[in-house]
């Protein structure tokens, strides 16, 4: 009778030594899970971080060649501004060389 008590004994001990470690495996799987997740989530985030600076690159890029062509354009204005003025100035004094020549 009192071998059948500690043979007994000693297979709830070895259960409950199989039960823990089974819980320390569960666990470590657990820990496994969240460290690859957290992961993957930094990952995710730094993903975003890099697209949006990327995003406001070149949308810094798409202003600056804006303003470049507006300059531009101005400065074509001007100059045809000037060319006008410079073909009237040139009308009005072949008019007066003609009016005088008359």
């Amino acid at each position: 009778m009192i071998k059948y008590i500690v043979e007994g004994e000693e297979e709830e001990e070895e259960e409950e030594e199989e039960e823990e470690e089974e819980e320390e495996e569960e666990e470590e799987k657990k820990k496994k899970k969240k460290k690859k997740k957290k992961k993957k989530k930094k990952k995710k985030k730094k993903k975003k971080k890099k697209k949006k600076k990327k995003k406001k690159k070149k949308k810094k890029k798409r202003k600056k060649k804006k303003k470049k062509k507006k300059k531009r354009r101005e400065i074509d204005r001007q100059t045809d501004r000037q060319t006008e003025t410079e073909r009237e100035n040139q009308n009005i004094n072949r008019l007066i060389g003609l009016w005088i020549d008359s």
